[in-house]
């Protein structure tokens, strides 16, 4: 058989092969744009202050936010974030962590996966595992998931660090294990 009978036997199954062509173009087309997308997550509104604890003559406790870090024994954040989803089909994060990195020697001096206590969600749409920590966030498609996050540190070294000009970021991975970070606070120096 030569390439002249090739070619008209071609020609006489043209409308069977355009239409599984088509087809299959179609899938390949309409999967793609499905998992085309990724995760985006906004810091609306975030607190961060130096506070200090303790016990009053009644035997109360009380925290008191203080503007020294002679004063302070904490250092609190508070972090109210959406998470979006815009592909079609559900996505997850996981490993949320709280990371505090030095700029001067960009160095990370804290890192800390968040503990589900510490986590207020406002959506019906939002499921954790919480057997062992804070494992995973399974995103809806085309769902908005807002979280509060709050927490404290009490080490005194990473308080100073903080205090003489460290960042604050939030760090999570997507269900490829690409991490997405997110500045939270810019350190004044």
């Amino acid at each position: 058989m030569d390439w002249n009978q090739f070619f008209i036997i071609l020609k006489n199954y043209d409308g069977i092969l355009g239409v599984i062509l088509g087809t299959v173009v179609t899938l390949i087309v309409s999967n793609v744009i499905r998992n085309y997308g990724k995760i985006h997550f906004y810091v609306n509104e975030y607190d961060v202050y130096l506070s200090h604890e303790g016990i009053n003559e009644s035997g109360n406790r009380t925290i008191e936010r203080v503007n020294s870090l002679e004063k302070a024994n904490y250092f609190n954040y508070a972090l109210e974030i959406e998470f979006y989803n815009n592909s079609e089909i559900p996505k997850i994060l996981r490993n949320i962590r709280i990371i505090i990195r030095r700029k001067v020697f960009n160095k990370v001096i804290f890192s800390k996966t968040i503990n589900p206590n510490n986590v207020k969600h406002k959506e019906k749409f939002f499921y954790t595992d919480i057997r062992d920590g804070f494992k995973f966030i399974n995103l809806e498609p085309k769902k908005i998931v807002n979280m509060r996050i709050e927490g404290k540190i009490g080490d005194k070294q990473i308080i100073e660090n903080i205090f003489m000009g460290a960042d604050i970021i939030m760090s999570a991975l997507n269900q490829k294990n690409k991490s997405l970070t997110r500045l939270i606070y810019k350190g004044k120096k």
